[in-house]
């Protein structure tokens, strides 16, 4: 029939209109459905303005109860403001309201409109700052402020800017001044959560949390090699680690996307890896889940307007790993382009061309290119990898062997074949744990006695333990297979 309309089949974008009768004995009518109006300034409080969109996908009826959030101020400040930028561009197509939520900072003591505090100044700056931000998004550009003392007012430097006052002492739904805002506060984001609170209008509803790790607690020497691969959606390193329990006693770095690079600026990012390297955790970022179906996050000049935004983006997290001292990134290779003009060869030389200008780019700041074999993509066997290195001639691109996407021809071989066939070029193996869903992605491969004590034998090559989903139960079970904690 190729797709075309006949007695029988009705195909998509066609339309038919049929007249239906029945018989209107016993009949009776539905009661009338009200239609919901449309709601205004109920924002929901986030304490990340990180995968918004992520987390309101998550939230099937967001729209239909709140008009927008309200983002902790301090991670608002810490936000870098180009991923902001990107980031409205959905919130503007949602209508997303975003506002700022200063009642911690100014709890915590941060911030004071005191002018006799020592904090005084540095609030003019952060708080102007947060507004700006806010300016480059979706809204009202609305800040949310504690009642004050008596006597206080809103510095005349600040003037200009939109405070709103919270009324309730923060229970429950939170009425607001001025132009009748709702917050609503929840202990989680999890919409189940969210609908029962709002349902109930329950009067505990507020709680904020956040990593609280001690800095006394230190990785071990002899795990240095060993990397936790982060949710690639992570609002916050400590906070991760704080739930995973045998992390001091089995970790001794973590592997974050690049997606947490891009979303937080520079100097909010060099807090945390102070925190970090006070505890001995190193870091790796990986790029793989971003490269992933064309032309999203690009490696090839297909469509030259993808490929800039694509190289300024590859640039810009390589330049804040420089400034972190970040040294391995890891990277895969993508699929066929749809089009004729592009086949598979064509995009491999564009491929071998990018890495080229990155593996240069990275290695005058310090950063190592790691590239991994992924299943169905261009260049997915190792044997294939290593010759489009070898065909780059870059000595700062070496391999990140995962265990996961083996082909079929390499599902046999154990992690020592590969150690001897790799050589230098050997910089990590991604590990599957034995608890992850599917058989093919148990740890590592045929042999796995043999191959998880070579794993565990080889020098300077990071052994990353990627867990979904990431949970403490599931690491621990990782961690009790590759004999990294004691029973």
């Amino acid at each position: 029939m190729d797709g075309k309309d006949n007695d029988s089949y009705i195909f998509g974008g066609d339309i038919r209109l049929f007249d239906v009768s029945v018989d209107e004995e016993r009949v009776e009518l539905a009661e009338k459905i009200q239609q919901a109006k449309p709601v205004n300034h109920r924002l929901l409080v986030f304490d990340d303005i990180l995968f918004t969109k992520e987390t309101i996908r998550y939230m099937p009826t967001f729209f239909d109860y709140f008009s927008g959030i309200s983002v902790e101020g301090e991670k608002l400040l810490q936000a870098d403001s180009y991923a902001l930028k990107e980031q409205n561009k959905w919130f503007c197509l949602q209508k997303l309201q975003i506002t700022a939520d200063l009642r911690k900072g100014f709890a915590s003591g941060r911030w004071t409109f005191n002018s006799n505090r020592s904090q005084y100044k540095q609030t003019l700056i952060e708080l102007k700052e947060i507004a700006d931000k806010l300016s480059l998004l979706y809204g009202e550009d609305v800040l949310f402020i504690p009642a004050m003392p008596v006597g206080s007012s809103i510095p005349s430097e600040l003037a200009g800017l939109n405070f709103q006052i919270v009324k309730s002492p923060g229970q429950g739904i939170l009425k607001l001044a001025g132009d009748g805002y709702e917050l609503f506060d929840t202990p989680s984001l999890d919409w189940e959560t969210v609908y029962g609170l709002l349902k109930n209008k329950l009067p505990d509803a507020q709680h904020i949390s956040g990593g609280q790790q001690s800095s006394q607690q230190h990785v071990l020497p002899d795990n240095r090699n060993h990397i936790l691969a982060l949710d690639r959606y992570s609002k916050g390193i400590l906070r991760d680690i704080d739930k995973i329990d045998c992390f001091y006693d089995a970790f001794g770095g973590v592997c974050v996307s690049a997606e947490y690079l891009a979303s937080y600026s520079l100097d909010a990012l060099r807090e945390e890896k102070k925190l970090l390297d006070e505890r001995g955790i190193s870091m790796v970022v990986s790029f793989i889940e971003e490269i992933n179906h064309f032309p999203g996050l690009t490696l090839c000049d297909a469509v030259p307007e993808y490929y800039e935004k694509s190289m300024d983006y590859y640039k810009r997290i390589l330049d804040k790993m420089g400034e972190l001292q970040i040294g391995v990134a890891l990277f895969t290779t993508h699929g066929p382009v749809e089009s004729d003009k592009y086949p598979a060869q064509k995009v491999y030389d564009g491929m071998k061309k990018t890495f080229r200008h990155l593996s240069e780019y990275g290695e005058k700041r310090g950063v190592r290119l790691l590239l991994t074999n992924t299943r169905f993509r261009i260049a997915d066997t190792v044997d294939k990898q290593i010759k489009m290195i070898r065909e780059i001639g870059e000595s700062n691109i070496g391999i990140a062997l995962n265990l996961n996407h083996l082909s079929e021809s390499e599902s046999d071989l154990y992690v020592r074949k590969f150690r001897k066939q790799l050589r230098e070029r050997l910089g990590a193996v991604i590990l599957g744990g034995p608890v992850s869903y599917k058989h093919s992605e148990y740890l590592p491969v045929p042999n796995s006695d043999k191959s998880v004590r070579v794993a565990n034998d080889l020098e300077r090559v990071l052994l990353i333990d990627k867990v979904y989903p990431l949970d403490r139960e599931r690491v621990y079970k990782d961690c009790q297979y590759m004999g990294w904690i004691k029973e």
